[in-house]
Parts: C-alpha cells; structure tokens; sequence
C-alpha cells in the first residue's frame, strides 16, 4: 500500500509539474506575440531608425538631400518675355519654353531671337591638316590647329539642335526641330519637280492637319544638318532620302543672265549647298514654321579696324580682313593671335556662325559675273572626309568644301560683349 501511495504521490507531483510547465510556456508565447506587436510598435513610433532603415536603400545614401527641383513654385518662367512660360527641368537647372521665333539662351535666363549664328554645328572633335584627329582638341593659343569648332562648341554657349519624330492621330509622320520649332514632312518627294513647281508642290500640300507648308531657305536646312555625321541630314529620320548624287531645291533663287535663272539646292549627304537652272527638276521636302531671322548688321569702329556687329546672333565679325589667302592651318593661327579693334578674343566662324552672315535676300549672281572671287574658310571639318574643310562662297552666298592646303581668305569672329 505505502508502495503505491509513494508511487501516486510522484505521479501528482509529475502531473502537477508538467501543467505548471505547460501554462509557463503558453505565457511566453503570449508574451512573445505581445512583444512582437510591442516592439514593432514601438519601432514604428521610433520614426527615425525606421526612416533611416528606407533611406539606406537610395543609391546616394541615407543622409543625402533630394535634388531641389528648379521648376517648383514660384515658377522661374511665369511673366518671361517671349516664352509660353512652362518650366522645363534639365540637369539640376532649368530652361523655358519660348515662343515660336525664339530661342533659350542659358547665359540671360531669357528668350533671345532665334538665330542660326547660335546653333551648334555637332562638331566636339578637332583634326590636323591631313584630316588625323586628334585625341583631345588642341586647348592652348600656342598649339598648333588652336581655334577649331570642337574646342570653341562647349565653350561659347552654342545650342544644340534636337529632332523628333512627331507622329498624328492619322498615323501620318513629321519630324520636328525642337530648338526651332521647324516642322519638316518626314518623307522626301519621290518624285523631283522643276524649281517652280517644287514651290508649287508644298504650298498646295495638305498633311497633317497643316496647310501651311513651303519649301525651306537654304539657311533652314542647316538646322537639321549635323556635321558631326557623315550623312549630315539623318537616312533614319528621313524616308525617301535621294541617291548621294540628287540635290535638293531650297526657297532662293536668282537671274543669272538674261534668258537663265538658277535655283539653290542642298545636298543632304553632306550639307553644302549649290545651284542649278530652275527649269531642270530636283528632289524637295517641305517645312512650316516661323522663318529664320536675317542677320541686323551695324558697322562701327575707326578706319581700317572697322567690326560689323548682328544684333541678332550677337556675333561681332571683323569687317577689314586680310587680302592675302591663307592655308586653314594659317587661317586658323590668324584668327588666334589677331588683335582687332581693341579685341584679342578672335577666332575662325564655324559653319553655322558663317551661314548666319551669308546675306541670300540681296543676292544677284548676275552681279558677280559668273566668278566666285571669294572663298572664305570655317572652322568645321567635312566628316566624311577630314582633309577638306567647310567653306563660304560669299559672292554667291554657298557653302562649300575645300582641302586644307587650299588658300581662301579669313574673316574671324567674336562674342558681342
């Protein structure tokens, strides 16, 4: 018997153990629930570990400042002279949108007329004589091919040019230059027309919604030309893009002679422009959109060191150049070293800088007699051949080409002040 009480005392006293065990750990499991709500609670209200725990994840770490946004309120633009007053952010600055017939100009936070003079040609690189480029583009006034339109592109405030395609609710296709604001058909004609009926052609157009197209000046072609490729006028933005021996008409023409008439073209492989006889037939495109600005020249200064100043490019040209022609190479050291009417600055016009100053209202080639007595040299190189370099043709207001070892005159330029 005392056997089997000592036996049922130990079996009560298991018994009582292992329910006491049991309700212990049943407490901890609420606890731990309780502690796990309690700490995440707490975790939440402690905002700044939980802040810092999400920041930690940006790349730029968890103490950095989120980029200011340059177009918040007040807005920059609201009230700007010549601007349709909308922000747009860019790289930590801002730019606004300006009306039709102007331009952004980043140095005056302003809206300037728009200007060809002030549009990069898309050169960055700089060669040598022999078309060899260099590495990194000469950068001192004492080396050797100083001054070409690579060096001076990301330091004198040029704008760049930038294409879209624009596409309607017709599915039918433009492309529009946004600095500009030139709209172009996308397409070329596939057929070519005489010069008179190429005007023709485009006034009577109708597409995309638009009857306002015209054929462009010769000066509105080079704001789709980028001299930094070697098909200056875009093959994949363009259809229908003319074999590399077609030209294309422009709005300019001019008598030649009594019973002829010669009418501007471009060549879109490479960007420079000629002339044929109106009634011989060539490829168009069309534009619409505000004209490009003609150049508002006054002369000042003594004799002999006198400037023409564009009031509308701001661009300052020397206006008594040297009559000796010079190779490029030469060109571009005169330019360099010229001091001129109380300035040292100087340097050699790029392509767009010397098409804003080729004066084509004015133009009469019957004048000139058939010679192009002047050629003058630009700063920008031919892409698809180095070795020759972009001229001017003043007297017949065309851009050309021209080997470097080729000896042209020089007119250099400046900034306006």
């Amino acid at each position: 018997m005392k056997r089997f009480f000592a036996l049922f005392a130990v079996f009560v006293l298991f018994f009582v153990v292992s329910c006491g065990g049991s309700k212990s750990e049943n407490k901890e499991g609420t606890s731990d629930s309780g502690d796990t709500v309690s700490d995440d609670a707490g975790d939440t209200a402690d905002s700044e570990p939980a802040g810092d725990t999400g920041t930690d994840t940006t790349p730029d770490g968890g103490d950095s400042e989120p980029e200011t946004d340059p177009c918040k309120e007040p807005n920059p633009c609201a009230g700007l002279a010549n601007s349709t007053e909308k922000c747009i952010a860019e790289n930590g600055d801002y730019q606004c949108d300006c009306n039709e017939g102007y331009m952004w100009n980043s140095a005056e936070k302003g809206c300037s007329p728009l200007t060809i003079g002030r549009i990069c040609s898309g050169q960055t690189a700089c060669v040598d004589s022999e078309g060899n480029y260099f590495e990194n583009c000469p950068a001192s006034e004492t080396d050797d091919f100083f001054g070409q339109d690579g060096y001076f592109a990301s330091r004198n405030g040029c704008i760049k040019k930038s294409l879209s395609v624009k596409t309607y609710a017709s599915g039918e296709e433009t492309v529009v230059e946004n600095v500009s604001k030139l709209e172009w058909l996308r397409s070329f004609s596939t057929e070519k027309y005489t010069w008179e009926k190429a005007q023709i052609y485009c006034e009577d157009l109708d597409y995309a919604g638009h009857k306002d197209w015209r054929v462009p000046s010769p000066q509105e072609f080079f704001m789709i030309s980028d001299f930094s490729e070697v098909r200056a006028v875009s093959s994949e933005l363009f259809l229908n893009y003319p074999t590399p021996s077609d030209y294309v008409w422009t709005s300019f023409s001019s008598p030649y002679s009594s019973s002829t008439t010669y009418g501007f073209t471009v060549y879109p492989d490479d960007g420079d422009d000629w002339f044929d006889e109106t009634i011989h037939e060539q490829y168009v495109i069309c534009v619409r959109g505000k004209t490009l600005p003609a150049a508002e020249i006054t002369v000042s200064g003594k004799e002999g060191e006198e400037i023409e100043t564009d009031s509308i490019s701001k661009l300052v040209w020397q206006k008594n150049y040297p009559e000796e022609a010079k190779t490029w190479k030469e060109a571009l050291a005169y330019c360099t070293n010229l001091e001129y009417a109380g300035f040292s600055d100087w340097r050699m016009p790029n392509v767009m800088e010397m098409v804003s100053n080729l004066n084509y209202d004015d133009l009469d080639l019957a004048a000139t007699g058939g010679a192009m007595e002047k050629t003058f040299w630009t700063s920008t190189y031919m892409p698809d051949n180095p070795a020759y370099q972009y001229t001017a043709e003043s007297d017949w207001a065309l851009i050309s080409k021209a080997i470097k070892e080729f000896h042209a005159f020089v007119r250099c330029v400046r900034d306006a002040e």
